[in-house]
This record gives structure tokens, C-alpha cells and sequence, in this order.
């Protein structure tokens, strides 16, 4: 059951922490990021390219705190951050996939749980040339380095779960328990 007093402490609690400071500096770091984005690009520095993958992770952090100014603390309930944000894990993947020929031993940049949840706000907002690519990655990538999946995260397994069964597709040739199917392979 839902404590109410306890939801109303933690929300003021948060909005105490949340100032314009730290909101700004989130935007200055994402503004050095686009600079040096833009620099890497126009210089065609190849031997640079991977501080754009890196600052993926600085964009999708501007981009949730833009969603949550917006949304928690000016009440507002536009979710046009919320899809950048999904947008950046998508780039995220793509990019990682190449990176990771050139760049064997960088981490990614995503985690299951991001990339899992990504596939459904795909799925959300009618997305279906990503959701379909996306999935793809996923299935192909899945247990593997460039996938490592969090065994013990059961209800992002659950969610995954429910978006097999709901396109009626499957992964390892299952669509239901599908970590035991993945630890398995």
C-alpha cells in the first residue's frame, strides 16, 4: 500500500536538492560536449571519434534533467526529453557495435536495463523502424560483451517478457523465462 506522507516527504526532499545550480551545471557540461562534438566533426579526427560515444551519456543526462525540470518540478507533460533520451541509448547501441571492432576493450555506454527500456518507449510512441532495428540488436547481441545482461534484474526480464509477447517474437527461442533461455546459450 502506498504511503502518501512518505511520497510527499521524498518529492519535497527532491525538490530541495534540485536547484537551478545543478541544472545548470548539467547544461554546461552538455554545452562543452556539443563544442567539442562539433570540433571532433569538423576536424575529421578520426583518432578522436570515440569521445563521441563517450559523450552520449553527457546528452541523455541534459536531456533526463531537462524531462525532470519539466516534468516533477514545473508540472508540466511534454515527453519530447524523454524520447531524446531514448533516442541517445539508440545511438548508444548502434555506435557501440562499430566502436567495439575498433575498440575491443571500451565499456558501453548503455546497460540492459536501458536498452530494454528503450525498446519499449519504441514500442510506446510507434517507433517501428527503430523498435525493429533495435530488436535486432538486442537479439543478435544479447549475453554477449557488447550485451552484458544482469541476470538477477527480473523485472526488466519480465518487461522484455511482456514485449515478446506482445509482438509474438522470441529470443533463443523462447518468449517466456527468458533469462534461464539466454544463461543457458
Amino acid at each position: 500500500m502506498l504511503n502518501q506522507k512518505k511520497l510527499e516527504m521524498a518529492f519535497k526532499r527532491y525538490l530541495k536538492n534540485w536547484s537551478d545550480d545543478f541544472f545548470e551545471d548539467i547544461k554546461q557540461d552538455y554545452e562543452e560536449c556539443q563544442s567539442e562534438i562539433m570540433d571532433i566533426v569538423e576536424s575529421n579526427a578520426l583518432e578522436r571519434d570515440h569521445i563521441l560515444l563517450v559523450d552520449l551519456d553527457s546528452i541523455a543526462s541534459y536531456y533526463l534533467s531537462k524531462w525532470k525540470n519539466d516534468t516533477l518540478i514545473n508540472g508540466g507533460n511534454s515527453i519530447e526529453e524523454l524520447k531524446k533520451i531514448q533516442m541517445v541509448v539508440f545511438y548508444q547501441c548502434m555506435g557501440q557495435d562499430l566502436y567495439k571492432i575498433r575498440y575491443p576493450e571500451m565499456m558501453t555506454g548503455y546497460t540492459f536495463r536501458k536498452v530494454v527500456i528503450a525498446l519499449i518507449h519504441f514500442t510506446m510512441f510507434g517507433w517501428e523502424r527503430e523498435e525493429t532495428i533495435f530488436f535486432d540488436f538486442i537479439r543478435e547481441h544479447l549475453g554477449d560483451n557488447i550485451m552484458n545482461a544482469n541476470y538477477s534484474d527480473k523485472h526488466v526480464w519480465f518487461l522484455l517478457e511482456l514485449y515478446l509477447q506482445y509482438r509474438n517474437k522470441t529470443i533463443a527461442g523462447t518468449n517466456q523465462k527468458i533469462h534461464l533461455a539466454v544463461k543457458a546459450s
